[in-house]
């Protein structure tokens, strides 16, 4: 029996973690020790046994043909080759198309089908002529600083352009009654969201995977929820659920220039269980209340760049209708994410209703995180990351459209 009610005799969040980690990972490295293996050869689906037996008969041949020279076994060598090639294709082609079509009311299915019906470009291993532990440290500074970098430059640019910076939002005034206050979850939420979790998920900085935490569920069910719950009564997201792995992903050029790689930012399984929570409560209110405003489709349900297109188309035809021009404009933001100001962040989730508490859960959330970057084996040291919401979170997309939530409001009221 592993003794979990020592977990209570912390008093914080953060040490009540550690505690739980420190058990579970000791469990995890006796009975599951994390093991180096050698993948095997997975063939075909649709190669079968006939194909399989032709081309045992064709590798039979060709000995044959090579031992006795004679144009005769060379042309049957060669035409077996030919008749195994075409047998293949149609094999192929019959396969995807039964696993296309019986996945047709399954769109996410369908897709991964089809990148599997589609070759493959050969792809070569990485390799890297600089150390690759201070490589790792340069571009951690490098994607920890970006943020910063960009609200240095956007600030700079207002300035040259004589546009006024407002250093803070006017609060909105709400009822008590009408603000949103984080709940206490239940043992049935925990588990529901933790079981939609896809196992194909990278894990963390305590490297446990999806895949784990489902298979101890009932084991660990009741002090996962108990942990989240006193997160939100204390109004604290743990320090350990705030450090990031970034695996630079090459976007092209150089793989040795920061630039031109994507962070690809890995957290903790049990964070975003407590994120997604955190959102699902969050949503509610938000949608509840009418808190975004309508103009807005970006990362909300039910909304997508399909249906911002036809707000916009409606908007010009009515124009057109009423004989009036119609002016778009077009911005792209430059690390968008990256560059959001906490501080503004938090006035702004105040104007959406959110309570003193929740937003001092969220300003928990959104200070002292680290991050390290990983490139091969080497990683480099941790660094704070100071702007930004969190890539790579469940919390980050619905942060940044509540952060845009006014100025998107304001372009249609011009």
């Amino acid at each position: 029996m592993i003794p979990w009610d020592v977990i209570n005799l912390q008093d914080s969040v953060d040490d009540r973690l550690a505690a739980f980690n420190a058990l579970f990972l000791t469990c995890l490295d006796k009975h599951a020790p994390e093991k180096v293996i050698k993948l095997k050869y997975n063939p075909n689906p649709f190669i079968n046994r006939e194909l399989r037996s032709l081309i045992q008969n064709k590798s039979q041949l060709h000995q044959i043909a090579r031992a006795t020279g004679t144009l005769e076994d060379w042309n049957a060598f060669k035409s077996l080759k030919r008749r195994i090639k075409c047998a293949i294709r149609q094999a192929e082609t019959d396969y995807f198309n039964k696993e296309i079509l019986s996945n047709k009311n399954c769109r996410g299915a369908i897709w991964k089908t089809i990148r599997r019906a589609i070759p493959k470009s050969s792809s070569q291993q990485l390799t890297y002529t600089k150390d690759t532990v201070s490589l790792s440290n340069q571009f951690n500074v490098f994607f920890t600083s970006v943020g910063q970098q960009a609200a240095t430059s956007s600030r700079k640019l207002a300035v040259e352009h004589g546009l006024q910076v407002s250093e803070s939002v006017l609060p909105v005034p709400y009822p008590e009654d009408e603000l949103f206050y984080f709940r206490p979850v239940t043992y049935e939420e925990v588990n529901k969201v933790i079981l939609s979790m896809p196992n194909n998920k990278a894990p963390g900085y305590d490297k446990v995977p999806v895949k784990v935490i489902k298979n101890c569920l009932p084991e660990i069910s009741d002090t996962v929820t108990t942990l989240i719950n006193l997160s939100f009564e204390s109004n604290t997201f743990p320090c350990e659920w705030k450090k990031a792995v970034v695996i630079p992903h090459l976007k092209e050029g150089d793989h040795e220039e920061a630039d031109n790689n994507r962070p690809i930012s890995l957290l903790p399984v049990l964070s975003k269980i407590a994120e997604r929570l955190a959102l699902i409560q969050f949503t509610e209110y938000l949608v509840q209340k009418q808190r975004l405003t309508n103009h807005q489709s970006g990362n909300r349900k039910l909304h997508s760049t399909e249906t911002i297109s036809l707000l916009i188309t409606d908007h010009i035809f009515r124009a057109m209708d009423e004989k009036k021009i119609t002016a778009m404009v077009l911005i792209d933001l430059s690390k968008a994410f990256d560059s959001i100001c906490h501080e503004r962040l938090l006035q702004k989730l105040q104007n959406v209703g959110a309570s003193s508490s929740s937003v001092d859960w969220f300003q928990s959330y959104l200070s002292d995180r680290y991050q390290v970057t990983r490139i091969g084996q080497s990683t480099s040291t941790p660094l704070l990351v100071k702007h930004g919401v969190p890539q790579g979170s469940i919390l980050g997309p619905l942060l940044f459209t509540i952060y845009m939530n006014r100025f998107t409001q304001s372009c249609f009221e011009l």
